[in-house]
């Protein structure tokens, strides 16, 4: 709406949210004619449940599309589900998964608007085209916590220079985001837990941020209230009312990851795919020590305290330490680098040290950042 650039906080959204159990049946009033249903591995063995999604789409033609990458997707990995697309011209696109299925969906429909974009496009925020010339998108999350369904960024992985680039616009707001808790039901603890952290990390990190937004603080507390409060019934129970609490938890830190960006842990984090690490674990990893570097600061140190009060769960950043580490605990993943093979060298090496200080955690984390710090933590790390 606004072209011109303000100095006031904003809000950018999806353009609608439907929420609640069984909200996934909202698809019956999706008006498409061909409709391009993008999957994960992992749903698409769940034959009853996708029965259940592809009932409920509204639409003339369906085609369902099975993602062609692993874990974060690399540009060439995203061509064979392009191959499929292509052919088809869908006029809406559904993504159905976790963080890395929504990131390639969205690199996918942008490649399927706007054919041979070029990488110096791709990793200048705000430089991609328009989207909706073709299609419309949907996404849907199976995992509480990336945010994906609410962020304006996609992240590919580059192998060559061994980093994850994240394409920035807005147009990448979802036409339709459904947060159905009977998709989680079944979701594996670790995954439950890692996603969960990585919700924790956005809140956190964004609080603490040098993009302050008070309505997104807003956020922040109830978000870690809310997983503070439920994440060990929804390990116990996997009650969909009480995932349905993490979901919302998700899409709060979501909207602060949004507009606040992140810090450290997620600019280290980000570093961590050529070794396997899932990204919500390098965040349970990370975490606890860029909140104890970052409390060197008196002024960041006073944001966490203030965090943790209003969020009902203590008085000082050690209690967000405290949170985090004790729901690690109830996963079966290690927090130690040196077990996914990031040995000490590791620690001093030029290209991770420049990857991580250009990633956007990094420039806008409270405390300023240099190699000498970073491999003082990626140390602590192992």
């Amino acid at each position: 709406m606004l072209k011109l650039r303000t100095p006031y906080p904003r809000f950018v959204n999806a353009k609608e949210i439907i929420h609640g159990v069984n909200s996934i049946k909202a698809l019956r009033g999706l008006q498409a004619v061909k409709v391009a249903l993008i999957i994960g591995l992992s749903l698409s063995k769940k034959e009853e449940l996708l029965k259940k999604i592809t009932s409920s789409i509204n639409c003339h033609q369906l085609h369902v599309i099975i993602r062609s990458w692993e874990d974060e997707p690399t540009l060439s990995s995203l061509q064979p589900v392009l191959d499929e697309l292509i052919p088809f011209q869908p006029d809406c696109i559904i993504a159905i998964g976790g963080g890395s299925v929504i990131d390639g969906v969205k690199l996918v429909w942008a490649f399927y608007e706007h054919p041979g974009l070029s990488d110096s496009v791709l990793s200048r925020a705000f430089a991609l085209p328009k989207l909706r010339g073709k299609a419309r998108f949907c996404a849907i999350p199976t995992t509480a916590g990336t945010g994906s369904e609410v962020s304006s960024s996609a992240v590919f992985f580059d192998p060559e220079k061994r980093k994850k680039v994240p394409v920035v616009t807005h147009d990448f707001l979802p036409d339709l985001v459904i947060l159905d808790p009977n998709l989680l039901v079944g979701i594996p603890r670790n995954i439950l837990l890692s996603t969960v952290i990585d919700a924790l990390s956005h809140a956190i990190e964004g609080y603490v941020s040098k993009l302050n937004n008070p309505l997104m603080d807003r956020f922040s507390e109830l978000a870690i209230s809310s997983i503070s409060n439920h994440i060990l019934k929804a390990i116990d129970f996997r009650n969909e009312e009480i995932l349905a609490e993490l979901q919302y938890a998700a899409m709060l830190a979501g909207w602060v990851q949004n507009h606040c960006v992140v810090g450290v842990s997620h600019a280290l984090a980000h570093q961590m795919g050529s070794f396997k690490v899932p990204h919500g674990v390098a965040n349970a990893i990370f975490l606890p020590l860029s909140i104890r570097f970052n409390s060197q600061d008196n002024d960041t140190k006073q944001r966490y305290a203030l965090l943790a009060k209003n969020s009902g769960i203590g008085d000082s950043f050690y209690d967000l330490e405290q949170l985090i580490i004790r729901i690690s605990q109830f996963g079966s993943f290690s927090l130690k680098l040196s077990d996914y093979g990031f040995t000490e060298e590791y620690t001093k090496d030029l290209l991770l040290l420049q990857n991580a200080l250009d990633d956007p955690g990094a420039r806008f984390n409270p405390v300023s950042l240099d190699h000498e710090k970073l491999t003082n933590l990626l140390e602590n790390a192992l």
